[in-house]
Parts: C-alpha cells; structure tokens; sequence
C-alpha cells in the first residue's frame, strides 16, 4: 500500500495511481524446463528454448487477464534512472490496470534476456499476487529496441553504462506508479523487478 506520510512530487499532468511492487525473476530456457517439469505439455511446447519473465499482477489486473480479457497490449521502453543507469520498462496493459516489469538493461542476466529475445521471443509470466496461480503469455520485443539496448556504449540513453554494483538507494522511485492525467481510467500499476532493484526502490510503498 502507499504511505501517506511519503507523498512523491508528481510533475505537472501526472497522477499518482494504486499499485503494487513485487520481485521480478528472469528463467533461462533451462530453468523454465525444470520449472514447468509438473505442468501440461502445452504449457511445455509453449515455453521449450525460451526465456521467461515472471511477476505479479494486482487484483485488478489479475481478475481481467483470469477472465479473458481481450486486447493486452504490450510495450517496451529504455527508462532513466536518477544516477544515469539504464533500466528496460516492459508493460503490459488491460482495461482499467498496467503491470511494468523493470530490468537492469547493463545485467549479465538481462543481455543474455535481449540477445535470446532476438532469436525466440520470450514468455511472459503474469501471477496473481498472494496466489499460486500464473498465465503464461507471448509477447515479442521490439528488435530495433533490443539491438539499441544491446549496444554497450549507451548511446541509446545518452548516459554512462552502469554496472549493477553502482546502483544507489533511490536509483528505483515513486515514477514508475505514474500515469498521465488523461488515463482516468487506469485504476491500478503494478510493478516487479529483481531482487537487486527491489532493494533500490524508495517510493511511496512500503
């Protein structure tokens, strides 16, 4: 929930929204094979030689994606942090929610996330928070975008390149639960990113 003694400063035409933040796990094709030793084989042939993103989804967003909810959209966007250190924004939006994933773009981990993305687009896992229960779905990355990121100079951000251990307390803020004011009908952001994020997150949560 949000605190109400850390209110963010919001910049102009911007709302701050409901949400939720939870950690983010990355699998390699070969921990999404044993992952899903125990599930139906559809669920194997759909994941075999892929990546998967996994994070949970708020009330909101969960209750449309469990019905059926049509039309998700996805979108991929390199995010600015405070110290300089590129961060990839994957969201995933329904009617009425969003959910962000949050990756480290200069990780070992999520390099090896982009250049596999290019050859097999990844799986996005899509749990309901507090539950044992996920949705697997698809989603394909923009190649133009993932090639930029892939690039170790950060021309695409215009910023230093990063290692993960320079990241600082704060690196992570309240932004990432922001919409614009002409979304009203957003009632929910959740967000998940990996442990190493987690603990640079100073937001309105707690």
């Amino acid at each position: 929930m949000f605190s109400e003694t850390t209110p963010p400063t919001l910049p102009p035409g911007f709302l701050l929204i409901p949400g939720l933040l939870s950690t983010a796990v990355l699998f390699s094709p070969l921990e999404t094979k044993e992952m899903l030793e125990d599930y139906p084989a559809e669920a194997k042939a759909m994941a075999n030689d892929r990546w998967v993103l996994a994070g949970d989804v708020g009330p909101v967003m969960w209750s449309m994606l469990h019905a059926g909810a049509a039309g998700v959209q996805v979108e991929a966007a390199l995010t600015p942090s405070p110290n300089g250190a590129r961060l990839l924004a994957i969201s995933h939006y329904v009617k009425g929610a969003m959910h962000r994933f949050v990756l480290a773009v200069d990780e070992p981990r999520t390099q090896a996330f982009l250049r596999a993305s290019l050859l097999r687009p990844p799986l996005f896992s899509l749990g309901q928070a507090g539950g044992d229960t996920a949705l697997l779905m698809p989603g394909e990355l923009s190649r133009e975008l993932v090639q930029q990121l892939l690039r170790s100079d950060g021309t695409q951000s215009g910023a230093e390149v990063l290692p993960p251990t320079r990241f600082n307390k704060g690196v992570i803020a309240a932004e990432l639960f922001v919409a614009p004011v002409k979304e009203p009908q957003l009632q929910e952001i959740s967000v998940s990113m990996p442990e190493s994020l987690v603990l640079c997150y100073q937001g309105p949560l707690h």
